[in-house]
This record gives structure tokens, C-alpha cells and sequence, in this order.
């Protein structure tokens, strides 16, 4: 413990010496300050959300704290913000034929908002039953009886191959990403070319790993995220 302060402590002797120390503490509280905000006003946002949807009967924003546990993970429940997934979306090349689908799809935002694209076909995989009971419930809502969904465990899902465009929004840890990543593998078509949209790409390595998918497009979004866009065929 002593080691470690005394190297703060130098380090601070240093930035002083060298004239930096207070550039140093602005910047550490204006980046702090910027986050906190920035988080603050999102809660707000999604507050309003909240409420808009729950005068139209629909439920998409609420946030679900602790709601799966899964390989001892416990993930939490949050929607996707729409003008980033509009951005991801932008990039796809609708001349041709495009099947979707969501990979732990929560709610169903994202399968709401893609129903505004050209796809042929749209479908969502939820594993918990709880979201996926308020998932059937607003498609319901809708009326998108069009949209396939699927209370299912994501790695057991047999269909992967006849999706052309799979969207995650870091719905799982690195195990059972990995076992997802390895079931798209098997299932993919020769000659097939499939695109992977990564929201929040905490497990991007396991993508790149399999020297089939490459890195497309890197865009930047909110609060130091990013979406991930991969492209591959075997």
C-alpha cells in the first residue's frame, strides 16, 4: 500500500516540476463531469421514453437491473439508442435480399426499429422468460406478426445460417459468446457472405478470432461505446 502512494505521490511532484499538474486535475474533472452528465441526461431521456411508450401500451425502455443469470453471468436489461442503431443500419447494402435477426433481443426495440428497413425476414432471440412475455406483448402491440421471436437459449439455436444480418448488443460474458460465435460458424452457408453488428463490443477478439469475420466499419457512438460492424464467408 505504501509503494502505492509513494508513486502517486512522485508522479505528482512530477506533473507539478513539470508545470502540468493543474491542466492535469481540469481535465480529469471536466472528463468526469462530462460522463456524469451525459449519464445523467440519457436517464432523463429514457424516462421520457418511458413514458411515451406507456401511453401507446408498449414497454422498451424500462431498464431490468440483475435480470438473467446465466454461466453464473448476471447481465442487466437495457435498450439500444435508436439513432445508433439507425447508424449501423445505414451501412447495410439493401439491393440485396437481407434476413435479421437479434441475438438476445430484450423488449424487441431493435426488431421495432429494423421493421423500418427493407428486410425480408426479422427475428429475435430471448432466453429469459419474464423479457420475452413483455417481448410478445409489444410486438403484439404492434401488430408485427411478421416478426419471428424466439424464447430460446441462444447457443442452442439451430437457424443462424439463414440470417444475413445477426445484431448483438452485448447481450452475453466471453463464455457464452463464445459458444454463440462458434454455433453462427457452423452454421453458416459456403459462399454466404454475413454481417455481424456488435453494439458495446466487449468480446470483439472472439469475433476476429476466427479468421473469417473482418472489421468493417469501427463507429463511435455515446459515453466512449462503440458499434462494431464485421463482415465474412467461408
Amino acid at each position: 500500500m505504501y509503494s502505492s502512494i509513494r508513486r502517486k505521490w512522485e508522479k505528482i511532484l512530477k506533473y507539478k516540476r513539470d508545470g502540468v499538474l493543474l491542466t492535469q486535475i481540469c481535465d480529469a474533472i471536466k472528463g468526469r463531469t462530462i460522463y456524469r452528465v451525459s449519464g445523467i441526461l440519457m436517464r432523463l431521456r429514457g424516462k421520457v421514453q418511458e413514458q411515451y411508450e406507456k401511453k401507446r401500451g408498449l414497454d422498451f425502455s424500462a431498464p431490468l437491473p440483475g435480470m438473467y443469470a446465466a454461466e453464473g453471468e448476471r447481465r442487466d436489461y437495457w435498450p439500444s439508442e435508436k439513432k445508433y442503431v439507425q447508424r449501423a443500419l445505414a451501412e447495410l447494402d439493401f439491393h440485396n435480399k437481407l434476413n435479421f435477426l437479434d441475438v438476445g433481443c430484450g423488449k424487441g426495440y431493435v426488431l421495432y426499429l429494423a421493421a423500418a428497413y427493407p428486410f425480408a425476414r426479422i427475428a429475435g432471440i430471448e432466453y429469459s422468460e419474464d423479457v420475452f412475455s413483455i417481448l410478445k406483448r409489444n410486438m403484439a402491440q404492434l401488430r408485427r406478426t411478421d416478426i419471428a421471436l424466439f424464447n430460446a437459449d441462444a447457443r442452442d439455436f439451430d437457424a443462424y445460417g439463414e440470417y444475413d444480418v445477426i445484431y448483438f448488443f452485448n447481450p452475453f460474458g466471453e463464455k457464452i459468446m463464445s459458444d454463440v460465435i462458434e454455433s453462427i460458424l457452423n452454421q453458416m452457408r459456403k459462399e454466404k457472405e454475413y454481417t455481424i453488428i456488435y453494439y458495446n463490443p466487449v468480446c470483439a477478439d472472439l469475433i476476429l478470432q476466427t479468421g473469417i469475420f473482418k472489421l468493417v466499419r469501427d463507429l463511435p457512438i455515446a459515453r466512449g461505446c462503440k458499434i462494431h460492424i464485421y463482415r465474412g464467408k467461408r
